[in-house]
């Protein structure tokens, strides 16, 4: 028999909530919850009490709850510091009368290969339920709960950390994508592995020579005009045949997405990007909101642009049907040129690295031995 899925209920920013009919959509038929953050609307003292309340509702009632415990859509490869919400949401749970299980809090991580670019790849990295055994909470008072819990949002912070390639800003992320580059497609739990080994590495005397043979390893690389992928086996007739075959797919893309989408970035930073930082800094614009402008601005433009190449369409061919099928193949058309537009991505250096290859062959024999020592260095470190 087939085990009927729970319902979600989802935390959301309150400022998004407004009032009459769009409050109830969100409410009733999305199953939000509202929050308020204190830090987003400095002039207005509310409080998160029905937030709990409801929360411990839904679970009661057998729903999932979704957490967005960070509080902001802004990409960063770490985790930010954690309110107390979702510790709380769990000891109010569990403090209720009607609740008969311990709250399990399972974190989950979105780990994107490339966040800001197209055709990426994304990892799901489901986390084992969150421990916490150690942290005792019968019988505690009110102000030793408020204590106890600061101490379950680090044990949050730990369990969501474990789910996700974390790594700080500045140096050490320099340094991960220098490593990273090591290899052609690493996979998640090496990338992890590295970033750990990266922040708690600083002191070790091997890693700071390896630090310099990669660093001098990158500079070689830089004076040959190589990529770190120079020594990988390259098959030049194949990779442009299948350019050439898909070619007229890639042009149908460029003509039809990639254009507008240029053209909507164009007209953003042109007209729109300065008033809406401008509104932002004089406070007239929410914070919340800052994104969503920027991406309904340019999906705006790029629907508009859509509109006009169905009617030209239309127009020149006397055949509606032929704009119509542009939108019913705008999926697999935007897939297949944004596949051939990262294989041509590839192909243009790695091509150039193969002529580069034939005029320093030697020395380039000493460079790829190099790359497997600190290869080699990396993968004797993860194994420790």
């Amino acid at each position: 028999m087939q085990q009927k899925l729970k319902e979600n209920s989802v935390i959301a920013a309150a400022e998004w909530f407004g009032n009459g009919i769009k409050n109830w959509i969100f409410r009733s038929q999305f199953n939000m919850i509202p929050v308020f953050r204190p830090w987003i609307e400095k002039s207005k003292k509310k409080s998160n009490h029905r937030m709990f309340e409801a929360c411990t509702k839904s679970l009661n009632e057998g729903k999932r709850i979704l957490i967005f415990p960070e509080g902001t859509s802004v990409t960063c490869s770490y985790i930010r510091e954690l309110k107390t919400g979702t510790a709380r949401m769990k000891l109010d749970y569990e403090g209720h009368p009607a609740s008969k299980e311990p709250l399990l809090i399972i974190p989950i991580g979105v780990n994107y290969s490339h966040p800001n670019e197209f055709y990426g790849s994304v990892t799901i990295k489901v986390g084992k339920p969150i421990d916490f055994d150690s942290i005792d909470v019968e019988g505690a008072s009110k102000d030793e709960l408020l204590s106890l819990s600061k101490s379950m949002t680090d044990k949050i912070q730990e369990g969501m950390e474990s789910t996700i390639v974390s790594i700080k800003p500045g140096e050490d992320k320099v340094l991960f994508e220098a490593v990273i580059a090591l290899w052609e497609s690493p996979s998640f739990e090496t990338k992890q592995k590295i970033a750990y080994k990266i922040a708690n590495q600083k002191n070790n005397q091997d890693f700071l020579a390896f630090k310099k043979d990669l660093a001098s390893f990158q500079n070689d690389l830089k004076n040959y005009g190589l990529s770190a992928q120079f020594d990988r086996p390259f098959s030049y007739f194949k990779k442009l045949s299948i350019l050439l075959l898909l070619s007229p797919f890639y042009l149908l893309f460029i003509l039809a997405f990639a254009l507008p989408f240029l053209f909507s970035k164009f007209i953003f930073n042109r007209y729109l990007a300065d008033k809406i930082d401008t509104a932002y800094e004089s406070e007239k614009l929410n914070p919340s909101f800052k994104g969503t402008l920027i991406f309904l601005s340019g999906m705006g433009i790029f629907m508009l642009w859509m509109i006009i190449a169905y009617l030209a369409i239309g127009v020149w061919s006397q055949a509606w049907g032929y704009g119509l099928l542009l939108f019913i193949l705008a999926f697999p058309i935007i897939k297949i040129g944004l596949f051939i537009h990262h294989e041509l991505l590839d192909f243009i250096p790695r091509l150039k690295d193969e002529k580069i290859k034939k005029n320093y062959s030697a020395a380039l024999e000493k460079l790829s031995l190099k790359k497997k020592k600190l290869i080699s260095f990396v993968e004797s470190l993860l194994s420790q």
